[in-house]
């Protein structure tokens, strides 16, 4: 209940300080408007010498991210305020006066990418031809909040990360702040450590690419990087992606037999956050047991047909979609992941889901055909598909829109050499379902037989 009473806000909610300075606003506007002739004041102090429109109270619904109120039955916030019975009142609320908006942040593996576009993968003492190579930001976070960044200005975001004191670092923060992403928690090293940066081989014709990474300072970020409470009461982020575990060294470490980063998700979890997490296509004697046990504090677990069967310690390039989908589900049944668990490979993706606690539900979903020239370089599609994924999410679509989006915005991604430049805005991105056709799907196809 919140009741409205000349210039005194009073309610009853955890964040009421920061709401109540967002509902001033709103205030206002309740004080000059003559109500509807459904309002009347239930305030036993009121004499009558205040009008209906200096006191009024109203019940609010809140949804548990605080991105939308809905007053009573014909007042709805932030974005569209209707009346009916009184058409005086404003039709539309600025966002900064009617809603404090939620954001996303990620987190973990940062990295400068130097993306080398070669001829051809060299038979080992053989030599290949760089045509030409690009210094770029890299790196699950990195990579997904620039999308995003590409897809919504507007979106709140912020970054998570341990850094070298070094030109690189320093690069990655300017670079950051350029794109109107909180680097409040992209800490620096004191010591001589570099800068995670990794050589992107990616072949011309193909767009297949291959990886040199120096892991340096990601492999010292640990669970006192993350200050969840300035994440959800300063930033009000209310989604939470993590990546890539299994080359984050203290993050990866099992102590207790439970993981660093299982206690960082855990943590997360507390604060009220939905947690998203990826791995990495390169082996880990370890892989299946981090994965154990981190997974089960994972609402929402992205990644390829490679990361899934290192997870299972099984091959599957070669596997059906009915094959990929089975996989998929053990991670939910017996590894426990609490949500939805995704699986997007070069031909399309696949999503085992049991949102809002229903049977385990099955999406499939084709990738483009996209036209000869279009693909310039794969590097950043995997996180490009992700950053479609987190934003179906982030908007609350259903699971197959969520599929649609991240499939358009990793084609789109694929139309430039560099992790993410591809990228446009989510309008430009959903285009290219109208002017290409997905691809079908069958469920005995193999995914590498799929053109």
């Amino acid at each position: 209940m919140v009741c409205f009473k000349a210039s005194q806000i009073a309610l009853s909610y955890p964040h009421s300080e920061e709401l109540a300075g967002k509902l001033d606003g709103f205030f206002r506007h309740i004080r000059s408007t003559t109500l509807p002739s459904n309002y009347s004041s239930s305030d036993s102090s009121n004499t009558g010498n205040e009008s209906q429109s200096q006191l009024v109270q109203v019940k609010i619904m809140m949804d548990p991210n605080l991105s939308s109120l809905t007053l009573s039955n014909s007042y709805t916030c932030p974005m569209m305020v209707t009346n009916t019975s009184n058409p005086s009142y404003p039709s539309s609320l600025s966002n900064n006066q009617m809603m404090i908006q939620r954001g996303i942040v990620c987190a973990g593996t940062i990295v400068i990418d130097y993306v080398v576009i070669v001829d051809r993968w060299p038979l080992e003492s053989s030599l290949s031809n760089i045509y030409h190579e690009t210094k770029t930001g890299g790196g699950g976070p990195f990579n997904v909040l620039k999308d995003l960044r590409s897809m919504d200005m507007n979106l709140p975001l912020s970054i998570v990360g341990f850094l070298g004191n070094d030109d690189n670092g320093q690069w990655l923060i300017d670079d950051c702040k350029k794109s109107n992403i909180d680097v409040h928690q992209l800490h620096k090293t004191k010591d001589s450590t570099p800068t995670s940066y990794t050589y992107v081989m990616s072949v011309e014709s193909t767009g297949r690419r291959t990886f040199f990474n120096q892991r340096g300072t990601n492999a010292l970020l640990t669970d006192i990087h993350f200050d969840f409470n300035h994440i959800v009461n300063k930033k009000h982020c209310n989604l939470f992606y993590l990546s890539y575990l299994t080359v984050l060294n203290e993050l990866d470490r099992i102590i207790d037999n439970e993981t660093v980063a299982g206690k960082v998700l855990k943590q997360a979890k507390e604060y009220g956050l939905e947690t998203i997490v990826d791995f990495v296509s390169a082996e880990n004697l370890l892989y299946s047991k981090i994965a154990l046990l981190t997974l089960p504090y994972v609402d929402h677990l992205i990644i390829n047909e490679i990361e899934l069967g290192f997870i299972l310690n099984q091959a599957l390039q070669q596997a059906t979609i009915i094959e990929i989908e089975q996989a998929a589900r053990i991670l939910i049944e017996k590894y426990h992941v609490q949500r939805t668990v995704t699986i997007h490979f070069d031909c399309g993706a696949v999503c085992i889901s049991r949102e809002n606690d229903q049977k385990l539900e099955s999406f499939i979903q084709g990738s483009l055909c996209l036209p000869k020239g279009f693909i310039k370089g794969a590097v950043g599609a995997g996180d490009a598909f992700a950053a479609g994924f987190i934003y179906g999410i982030y908007k609350k679509w259903p699971i197959q829109e969520r599929l649609s989006c991240a499939v358009c915005v990793a084609a789109m991604c694929l139309s430039d050499e560099t992790p993410y430049g591809g990228v446009k805005s989510i309008e430009e991105c959903m285009k290219l379902k109208e002017i290409y056709q997905f691809r079908i799907l069958n469920t005995t196809s193999r995914i590498s037989d799929i053109m």
